[in-house]
């Protein structure tokens, strides 16, 4: 994905204490476009394969900004924030690195909108293979209202928050692709905004192999957590712990498997008249009936005698 205009800011960090644990990361088949090396199971037609194109592409614009170690690129499917991470920079060697993101993009230190942490441990194992670089992208609401809706089991899930998506990204000689991370066993801690979750919400990513929602190593965190793991980080708004990296929103299951679309509901043209005649006739043909049945109880009584006879009389 082309990107239309580049913006660049200082990166901060904050250090948090962690203890170490062992991660993994898998390559996958993958295929290459211009600069970069997709995962096959990116359809780049699709607009949540458009955002992970965007974010490797956006990776590949950054690496000309020497110097600066995060840079804002605005995409078609949204604005990405592009951080370089590098142990050295880390501002307690031994904590997990821990970003902070304003509404639309770009690091800050005040009030974030979302907020990312990195295990040390799996920063060091990375590296091993080439330069770190995180991305953060938000989509716009045009391609988050665009993604499939359906959930693992055939069902149907309501998005109730923003869609985000985070990857770590390897760089070695130029040569750019995404660092497939699953099954960590230090899970990564994000904050995905900065209002609490309502009943029934729950954490879910796009598993862009199932073309679905999964909640498949997903939870909430709650405030506890955040202020136990993340010392000096805002514990409100909603908290999420993900054991991979996809794209990430906040959901909950419809209750109705049964949908309806509106052709489903609207008569079609030629039907239509068909359909107002049917009603107008049986509706003359009630009234015409109920007319009959007033006319005889209202009808006078017939002419003639009546004889009244007392069975006492003589």
């Amino acid at each position: 994905m082309t990107s239309t205009s580049t913006t660049s800011t200082s990166s901060t960090s904050s250090s948090t204490t962690s203890t170490s644990s062992t991660t993994s990361t898998s390559s996958t088949t993958s295929t290459r476009l211009n600069d970069v090396i997709l995962p096959s199971t990116v359809d780049t037609e699709s607009a949540q394969g458009a955002v992970v194109a965007a974010a490797l592409q956006s990776a590949v614009a950054a690496l000309e900004f020497v110097g600066q170690d995060s840079v804002v690129v605005e995409t078609a499917t949204g604005n990405v924030t592009v951080v370089k991470l590098a142990r050295s920079n880390n501002v307690d060697p031994s904590a997990p690195f821990v970003f902070q993101f304003a509404d639309g993009g770009g690091q800050t230190s005040g009030d974030a909108a979302v907020v990312v942490s990195v295990p040390l441990s799996l920063v060091s194992q990375l590296e091993s293979e080439g330069n770190v670089i995180l991305t953060m992208a938000q989509m716009d609401q045009e391609l988050t209202d665009s993604i499939p809706k359906s959930s693992a089991g055939d069902g149907k899930v309501v998005i109730n928050g923003p869609v985000i998506e985070i990857s770590l990204i390897k760089e070695n000689l130029g040569q750019v692709e995404i660092a497939n991370v699953s099954g960590l066993a230090e899970p990564m801690i994000f904050r995905l905004q900065s209002a609490s979750p309502v009943q029934g919400d729950y954490c879910t990513s796009f598993d862009l192999a199932t073309n679905s929602w999964s909640s498949s190593g997903m939870s909430l965190v709650d405030a506890s957590t955040v202020a136990q793991q993340l010392p000096g980080m805002p514990t409100n708004g909603t908290w999420c712990m993900t054991t991979h990296l996809s794209i990430f929103s906040l959901a909950q299951d419809v209750l109705f498997n049964e949908t309806f679309e509106a052709k489903d509901i609207v008569l079609s043209v030629t039907r239509y008249p068909l359909s107002i005649g049917i009603v107008a006739a049986t509706f003359v043909l009630v009234c015409c009936m109920f007319g009959l049945w007033s006319l005889r109880r209202l009808r006078t009584p017939a002419g003639g005698k009546t004889k009244i006879q007392d069975d006492d009389w003589n």
